[in-house]
């Protein structure tokens, strides 16, 4: 018997430990390999981003929408697109800008993971 990750799968559940448990910890390994300032991913730094659009007429991540993380039924847990738009490159660009913007290095640390997350669907 071989067991095969579902890239489809692994995503969703990605996305929904992120919901959940409001953020993920990577190891101090990852931290020191990639220099990041934190080894903490938070939730809150998506609804920070989806905060600033929701008042903007110029939309940085025209595909990340509140629903996106903020589940309405338990059908849209099961949205592969749904985790797609979270993981996407916009939104780790998107988390850079605001790293610079407000001067706080701990979205650097959420928008490699979110650019990481998405390379590794990429390939």
């Amino acid at each position: 018997m071989y067991v095969i990750a579902d890239p489809p799968h692994l995503l969703k559940n990605l996305k929904q430990a992120l919901i959940s448990n409001k953020e993920i910890t990577i190891s101090e390994n990852t931290v020191h390999k990639y220099k990041l300032p934190t080894n903490k991913i938070h939730l809150s730094h998506f609804d920070e981003l989806l905060n600033i659009q929701e008042n903007s007429e110029l939309l940085l991540t025209p595909r990340f929408k509140i629903t996106d993380i903020k589940s309405t039924n338990n059908f849209s847990k099961m949205r592969v697109n749904k985790a797609k738009n979270v993981f996407s490159n916009d939104v780790s660009s998107s988390l850079q800008l605001l790293a610079q913007e407000r001067n706080n290095p701990e979205y650097h640390t959420t928008a490699w993971f979110v650019k990481f997350v998405h390379k590794c669907l990429a390939s």
